[in-house]
């Protein structure tokens, strides 16, 4: 089995995600009215890191025209599907642990059901990258585990294989949340984070 960043990097893997994404689109996903009501236009300029096929920002894009959006993801292929489909996005290929932008480059920088997928031996780096390019505030959703129980399971503990490999991570006790919130959609949690 391939450690999962290298699953994630495989070129193969981002048709995959396309196809998935495509998917929920016709089945009408909520998670992009989740991203667009929560974040709306509070931000002139916000960072979605690990944004697969762009679905959440480039929406965001197509309704508040007067923010600045930008993209990373760690596959290219995708990185490439967003330019073309997403045109008011910019965008950036490369890792979590290794963010290529500067510090304090976004008003907001999140993450939507990402952070599950860092493995244990990556998980601070990738949380002090995201605040490193984020000049006000993160956010990070993340799913909490069975029956919507971050107790379920321990802090690191992995939930399953799927994607080579998914964990749980009690983001409040690791930063400092000034917000924690229920989205009643798919046993997730919002952390916000402000700097």
């Amino acid at each position: 089995m391939n450690k999962p960043k290298e699953w994630w990097n495989d070129l193969a893997n981002g048709d995959s995600w396309i196809q998935q994404s495509d998917n929920y689109d016709k089945n009408g996903d909520q998670s992009i009215g989740i991203v667009i009501n929560e974040i709306g236009d509070k931000f002139d300029s916000v960072l979605e890191v690990g944004a697969g096929t762009g679905r959440l920002i480039g929406n965001l894009s197509n309704n508040f025209a007067s923010v600045k959006y930008f993209s990373l993801d760690i596959n290219l292929e995708l990185s490439r599907y967003v330019s073309k489909k997403y045109p008011r996005v910019e965008v950036a290929c490369g890792e979590i642990i290794n963010l290529p932008f500067i510090s304090k480059s976004f008003d907001l920088v999140y993450t939507f059901q990402v952070l599950q997928h860092v493995e244990p031996a990556e998980i601070d780096q990738a949380l002090r990258e995201l605040c490193r390019v984020a000049k006000k505030e993160v956010w990070l959703w993340e799913s909490t585990g069975k029956k919507h129980n971050q107790n379920n399971y321990p802090c690191g503990a992995k939930m399953h294989n799927c994607h080579n490999g998914s964990w749980v991570w009690n983001i409040d006790k690791m930063l400092n949340c000034y917000e924690v919130k229920s989205c009643g959609f798919k046993k997730l949690l919002l952390y916000k984070i402000k700097l």
